[in-house]
């Protein structure tokens, strides 16, 4: 086996289940079984060898399940019969024996038991006002949702937050402790960690309504073929002043869906506030390239591949503030003009939408010049400024912009 280290199948099984190891927390997820005997082998060793077998397992702790899945191989079944635990194979053997051929099998195949609606709370040295984000989704959530707490690499208090809110709501939510890498790199871990068909990001500074859940599951009872719910929130400013933000109607033409969201600014998506189907990661995951604008590429992949609908209510507290992402240009200028070519990524963005790019690109340019003015970062607003007009002098029309620019060169 090459040095190969050799662990019999149902040690690891029994690891995991009384360990709680999550997939992705080991580095090695994929495995090749011997035909000969029950012994998993390390796949990047023994990858060259055809006549082994792929399998791969997706597990979760406190889900008392799990999928599996491998290229044909008609000894499999006999094998787990004779090895799984018994309540193991009586809840898995039905939807192993349907993803027998089935190289990838999505997670709407798990069974009856997966929860419609995941909530996933994003962390990063939130401790004071985390609590009031957890403690608006519990009083809510029933069996048929899950609440997960990615805390990315907090250096607050945040660790102690977390484990005085599960010892006063046990079994209630999941933590998922991580290094730091950013929004995406915890959104993608929260997608990868959750089972719903329906996912909620939530931030750690914001809070869902009273009513926000049995709002979203009559919708979906509605609108069963949905997969992008865009919905209403209010936004709450530092001084508590509040406004209702509702959406209006999306039109049912994937094109012009697209161009109200990126250049006509007639769609306006916040997390917290919309609900995506599993589906629509199958065209891509955040970026973990951005600090800023990781969204984006996100929301412009739903709009435009999956059918859409609105909940014209609020689901959503969004609490603004100064030092929020969104209101950090440093992080908006490090991924700059790249933010295009994501969000027009082919694996996004089929052909018919390409025609949108350009001006796109000019609508960024200027987004940027005025994010750098409000900064007061005059070189990147001359910067951006010129790029814009270079690829579409007919800006200068635009009386708003063209006074600042004016006001620009003044300077």
């Amino acid at each position: 086996s090459r040095d190969c280290v050799k662990f019999k199948l149902v040690s690891i099984f029994k690891t995991l289940w009384q360990t709680g190891i999550h997939h992705g927390d080991c580095k090695a997820t994929n495995f090749l079984i011997s035909n000969q005997h029950p012994w998993i082998i390390d796949l990047d060793i023994m990858r060259e060898f055809e006549t082994r077998k792929s399998f791969s397992l997706r597990y979760g702790i406190d889900r008392k399940r799990f999928l599996l899945n491998w290229r044909e191989n008609p000894d499999m079944m006999h094998w787990f019969d004779e090895h799984l635990p018994q309540a193991l194979k009586n809840r898995n053997k039905e939807k192993i024996a349907s993803n027998r051929t089935n190289t990838n099998a999505t997670l709407d195949s798990i069974g009856p038991d997966m929860p419609l609606i995941s909530i996933i709370i994003t962390t990063y040295n939130y401790a004071k006002v985390l609590p009031r984000a957890i403690e608006s989704v519990l009083p809510q959530i029933t069996n048929q949702h899950e609440l997960v707490i990615i805390n990315d690499g907090s250096t607050d208090e945040t660790g102690q937050v977390l484990e005085y809110l599960q010892n006063k709501y046990p079994n209630k939510f999941r933590t998922i402790n991580k290094t730091n890498g950013g929004p995406s790199t915890s959104r993608n871990r929260g997608i990868l960690e959750s089972t719903g068909r329906y996912i909620i990001f939530l931030d750690a500074d914001d809070e869902l309504t009273n009513d926000a859940l049995d709002n979203i599951k009559d919708h979906i009872q509605d609108y069963p073929q949905s997969k992008f719910i865009v919905a209403g929130h209010l936004s709450v400013s530092e001084n508590d002043k509040q406004k209702l933000h509702l959406p209006s109607k999306i039109p049912q033409e994937p094109l012009l869906r697209l161009r109200y969201y990126l250049l006509d600014k007639k769609i306006s998506v916040s997390h917290g506030a919309c609900v995506m189907h599993r589906d629509i990661f199958k065209n891509g995951n955040y970026p973990t390239n951005f600090r800023s604008a990781e969204d984006i590429p996100v929301f412009a992949q739903a709009l435009a591949n999956y059918p859409c609908s609105i909940i014209k209510k609020p689901i959503a507290i969004i609490h603004k503030h100064d030092n929020s992402l969104r209101h950090q240009f440093n992080h908006a200028k490090t991924g700059g003009l790249d933010l295009v070519d994501e969000v027009f990524s082919p694996k996004r963005l089929g052909t018919e939408f390409q025609i949108l790019k350009s001006k796109y690109y000019v609508k960024r340019c200027l987004s940027l010049f005025r994010s750098a003015c409000i900064a007061g970062d005059t070189q990147s607003a001359k910067y951006f400024a010129g790029i814009a007009i270079k690829n579409d002098w007919r800006i200068l029309f635009n009386t708003s912009y063209l006074r600042r620019i004016i006001r620009l060169l003044l300077s």
